[in-house]
């Protein structure tokens, strides 16, 4: 998708990755430099560290997984010059999938592009030892004259050199673009490419949230490598029965002190702790870590709107009618103000009411769930595989 900056649209990309689960998520213009990190602005639930801030004629590139996805970044030389950055997915019994995001500016002549052939090249070399590995390319090309039916610009096609270049590119990498919906006014200008077409289930675009119409949704015939993390289990400290905790450990106490001296410090330590464990167990309650991440803003209302949208969206892209395309961009502009005011109603209200019990918790927790530094060991490769469990990063 094109998001013609990612800034301030945090309550969009909430509610965009809570309706539709994507795995991975490919994103152009992100118009961001190096004093802000992608991570600000997406869920805490994707890893956004693939990322190539923008050039002085770029926009900026990135592509988000799902954190429970194992991922690594491939570094491509090409990347240096241009507007590509490329991740290695590992797939269930199969081989990789290396997906690409990249971006040409509407002002380039042909640089871009000879980024984009390099980048190719690269991959080509990297897959070669495993020709059944899947290429992806997607982004935001700005070639908006092309008959991807033919494969041929368009009539009227004001560059066609640069047109046929681009075809010239895809093809020789034995690349595919299927996508043909519009995706800004009448141009189809954000593709999807790929060398194994058949594991393509499906091909739709769905709201956007930039001045891009439509953003490409795409599902496969793949399933990506999960790395589960195992559900661990939380202490609800606040329902604790202290005064029942503190009556058992005064009868333990004197049990413990009667027989203490006979016993030997391994006897006395494991009394004492298997003690501990049991009063805990029986008198705090706990709750399971959700392995699902969510958005605790998103109201029943909000959720309305947002399919509401994306019911006009379908129906002005069907019909073609200006009155559906009006009433569509009425209501995207009241669901995108909407997604704002709820997302902040709530951050400003949990704050609020912290502060005025004189609690500083929920200013603190909040804090923490907005830190942006990864945690734990990234997924290691040696001998040409991928180890993403802690006992093989071991």
């Amino acid at each position: 998708m094109n998001a013609n900056s990612v800034k301030g649209k945090r309550a969009e990309l909430a509610e965009l990755c809570n309706s539709t689960q994507p795995d991975i998520l490919v994103v152009s213009e992100t118009k961001l430099d190096g004093s802000m990190n992608p991570s600000e602005f997406f869920p805490k639930n994707y890893d956004t560290s693939i990322h190539r801030n923008r050039t002085s004629c770029g926009g900026g590139v990135l592509i988000a997984t799902k954190k429970s996805i194992v991922a690594d970044e491939v570094v491509l030389k090409a990347g240096n010059s241009g507007e590509i950055v490329c991740a290695r997915v590992a797939l269930t019994k199969a081989s990789p999938m290396y997906v690409c995001a990249y971006y040409r500016p509407p002002s380039d002549t042909s640089d871009s592009l000879d980024t984009l052939q390099l980048a190719l090249e690269e991959l080509d070399d990297l897959i070669r030892s495993n020709p059944r590995s899947s290429i992806v390319v997607a982004g935001d090309f700005n070639a908006r004259d092309i008959d991807w039916d033919r494969l041929v610009p368009a009539s009227d096609c004001k560059k066609k050199g640069l047109c046929s270049k681009l075809i010239s590119i895809l093809g020789n990498a034995q690349l595919q673009q299927l996508q043909r919906e519009n995706t800004r006014e009448d141009a189809v200008l954000d593709l999807f490419c790929t060398n194994n077409p058949s594991l393509v289930k499906a091909i739709d675009t769905i709201p956007g949230i930039s001045d891009h119409d439509g953003i490409i949704l795409v599902d496969m015939y793949l399933k990506a490598q999960i790395n589960k993390k195992p559900q661990s289990r939380i202490p609800v400290w606040s329902k604790a029965n202290w005064e029942a905790m503190k009556i058992e450990t005064t009868d333990f106490c004197k049990e413990f002190m009667h027989g203490c001296e006979d016993r030997s410090i391994e006897a006395n330590w494991k009394l004492f702790s298997d003690h501990l464990k049991c009063t805990q167990s029986k008198h705090i309650p706990s709750k399971l870590t959700s392995t699902r991440y969510n958005v605790p803003w998103l109201s029943g209302k909000v959720k309305k709107m947002c399919r509401k949208k994306r019911h006009l969206y379908r129906k002005a892209k069907k019909s073609d009618d200006p009155v559906h395309k009006s009433a569509f961009k009425k209501l995207q502009n009241e669901t995108r103000d909407a997604l704002r005011a709820a997302h902040w109603k709530y951050v400003n209200g949990v704050l609020m009411e912290g502060l005025e019990r004189g609690d500083t918790k929920p200013f603190y927790g909040y804090m923490k769930s907005q830190q942006q530094d990864s945690q734990g060991v990234s997924p290691l490769r040696a001998h040409g595989q991928l180890f993403s469990d802690a006992a093989s990063k071991a």
